[in-house]
């Protein structure tokens, strides 16, 4: 998908999976979506970034906490990997990947991020960015 000049989305029909390089360089950067199996697609994925810059999201529903304000959310409730960025908002390139962890924009998101990642082992490093 690509945006007009009025803010309106573009579609085209490209098979992006079976284009050249010399097809898709007209049309970068490109969002795709698709639903594919984990495990599918990871490692593909991977090698044909190289060095670029690209984002993959998961969306989803965290838990709801009425009692902190926190309610699930399908618009803010996510993870996003940034590859070769250290900002949601990717644009500046980075040797290293960053995963963030997306819960809205009220004063308990990052209490709740934290808490989302401490669940599985990890720790949020820094502050919050603005996301999506």
């Amino acid at each position: 998908m690509r945006v007009g000049p009025t803010g309106e989305a573009l579609w085209f029909d490209l098979d992006v999976a079976g284009a050249d390089d010399a097809s898709l360089e007209g049309h970068l950067p490109l969002d795709v979506m698709a639903e594919v199996p984990t495990g599918t697609a990871e490692e593909r994925f991977v090698a044909a970034l190289g060095h670029g810059l690209a984002d993959v999201r998961w969306r989803g529903l965290w838990p709801a906490r009425p009692e902190s304000g926190q309610y699930a959310s399908a618009d803010d409730d996510g993870v996003q990997i940034v590859f070769h960025a250290d900002e949601a908002q990717f644009d500046r390139w980075a040797e290293h990947h960053t995963v963030f962890v997306h819960g809205g924009s009220n004063p308990g998101a990052l209490t709740r991020a934290r808490e989302l990642a401490a669940r599985i082992g990890g720790e949020v490093l820094g502050e919050g960015q603005l996301g999506w």
